[in-house]
């Protein structure tokens, strides 16, 4: 239903929460005022409308959200690690979904039940990119300082790069510095900050 559309929104006491819109964006209503939905608006937020199920919504910030009516009500869906900044959903099967964080990512094959850890021993920053194909949407490509593919919605993933960073042992300690240390990863040079097919 493309007149669907959801908003996450940061503002003051009981405005901030979940707005949607039925009539693409004339009108909005307030869904939910629960501010878990922007426990960290200040450094990002962001949503993500389910592809096969209009009522089903997700909000990534520190947790995972998902609602199932229409943006009333969210529980909490588990992640490995916190910081979630983006959710790929397969557009033609939602059990399928690949979820980004500061911990890496993590591929779930039964919508965001149970998922696996997607640890490959390389370099990553906190915005490692992650992008399905526009030809065939089995196939994802999520780069480190390498490029990755997968053309089995996740399960197996086959490098097809070398390094394509300039491998600057001299930036690769710790980011922030020389005066604070941010310890996050958010500063990780030598990586790969965006991916186009």
């Amino acid at each position: 239903n493309s007149d669907r559309v959801y908003a996450v929104v940061e503002a003051e006491g009981k405005q901030g929460g979940v707005y949607r819109s039925d009539d693409g964006g004339k009108k909005w209503k307030q869904t939910s005022k629960d501010r878990i939905n922007i426990a960290r608006s200040w450094y990002y937020m962001e949503i993500f409308a389910d592809p096969q199920n209009e009522d089903w919504v997700y909000v990534l910030n520190a947790p995972v959200t998902k609602s199932i009516d229409g943006g009333a009500n969210f529980s909490p869906i588990s992640t490995p690690h916190g910081d979630n900044h983006h959710l790929w959903i397969h557009p033609k099967n939602h059990d399928i979904m690949i979820n980004s964080n500061d911990g890496g990512a993590n591929v779930s094959n039964n919508g965001g039940l149970g998922v696996a850890p997607a640890d490959f021993k390389f370099r990553y920053n906190w915005n490692a990119p992650i992008i399905a194909s526009p030809h065939d949407y089995n196939t994802i490509y999520h780069a480190g300082n390498v490029v990755f593919k997968t053309m089995d919605g996740g399960t197996t993933w086959e490098t097809i790069s070398g390094d394509l960073t300039r491998n600057d042992k001299s930036k690769q300690g710790p980011g922030g510095g020389p005066y604070t240390n941010e310890a996050a990863g958010g500063e990780n040079y030598n990586t790969i900050m965006y991916l186009v097919e």
